[in-house]
């Protein structure tokens, strides 16, 4: 079961304002450059799509598309900062909107409550194709591991399951673990000399790093670093603040408010990395379960009943009043 959610603007009078199908509408017209342009990538004639954008203008008071002539009696069409602000934020709306709903719908539904951070801190580094974010990988994994560090590498895969050439490099970079994920499962592939058991490789680096850096080309709800290139993109991917920690590569233009951060500075981007990601995620988990050797993440709300009630039971033990650290292992005995 998940849920799903649907936004619109309305104004005072009741009447919709802003939608998908509305929003849609603009986007053309800023891509295509023209009405009549727009109108045929919709199936609806100029003349009506005219009248939706002036009716749109009418009921927000400003206008929205600004039309100019061109050559051969041409018209071109382009959108006013206003109709673009209107689009960023809507769309930023609809995005905090949805993912408040999916943390409501946990914690009514499932009784839960994200807990900021996975239990394995995991940062993704977004940008579009050939835009240097396996160079950038390399040095932040050689930054980390000069730190004492473990760092695994999660990487999605074609349909044809075949392995990056790059996942050696990662290797030669330091790399303790490299994960690749796709639509059949998961593997995991490890250094030519180590022969590890399964069982120690789930619980070695799945679970048991210090942190996971995920190679995306499209922006994930996880904290992101975003490898921003002028020649490939208008504005970053990661357009929701929370998630980027920092924009490196080229500067975005436009505005003065996004972090950035010199690509060449591994050392400032990995200690901002670690104040924001990696000391939270190690602070956060008190209660560590352990069950076959492999470890298992705990809603929050569990954390604190088992921590609740082993503390309760162990300090009122004789000489265990203070104690600060507990260590419970529990042997299950065969059922035959």
């Amino acid at each position: 079961m998940k849920i799903k959610s649907k936004f619109w603007l309305e104004n005072d009078a009741g009447r919709v304002v802003l939608d998908e199908g509305r929003l849609k509408i603009l986007e053309l017209i800023n891509e295509l450059g023209s009405i009549p342009a727009a109108a045929e990538a919709m199936n609806m004639s100029p003349r009506r799509l005219r009248a939706q954008v002036t009716a749109m203008e009418r009921k927000l008071k400003g206008k929205l598309v600004a039309t100019s002539a061109g050559p051969k009696k041409t018209k071109s069409s382009r959108l006013t900062h206003k109709a673009k602000k209107l689009i960023q934020d809507f769309k930023n709306l609809d995005q905090e909107g949805l993912d408040h709903a999916r943390e409501l719908f946990k914690k009514i539904f499932q009784g839960s409550s994200s807990p900021g951070f996975p239990a394995v801190p995991v940062v993704v580094v977004v940008g579009p194709a050939g835009s240097g974010k396996t160079s950038l990988m390399k040095g932040l994994i050689k930054e980390w591991t000069g730190r004492g560090r473990r760092v695994a590498v999660i990487k999605r895969i074609d349909d044809s399951g075949k392995l990056p050439s790059e996942v050696r490099q990662f290797f030669k970079a330091g790399v303790k673990g490299f994960i690749l994920s796709g639509p059949n499962g998961f593997r995991i592939e490890i250094p030519e000399e180590a022969e590890l058991q399964p069982e120690i490789i789930a619980a070695n680096y799945v679970s048991g790093i210090d942190l996971a850096l995920v190679e995306s080309r499209e922006s994930l709800n996880l904290p992101s670093i975003e490898v921003f290139r002028l020649d490939k993109q208008k504005i970053p991917l990661t357009r929701k603040r929370k998630n980027l920690l920092v924009v490196t590569g080229d500067r975005p233009r436009g505005s003065k408010d996004w972090p950035y951060i010199k690509m060449d500075d591994l050392t400032g981007i990995v200690d901002l990395i670690e104040k924001a990601v990696i000391r939270k995620a190690e602070g956060h988990h008190q209660t560590e379960l352990l069950v076959d050797g492999r470890r298992v993440p705990m809603l929050s709300f569990v954390e604190v009943i088992i921590a609740n009630a082993v503390t309760g039971m162990v300090t009122s033990l004789k000489s265990c009043e203070k104690a600060e650290n507990i260590q419970l292992t529990i042997h299950v005995p065969e059922v035959k």
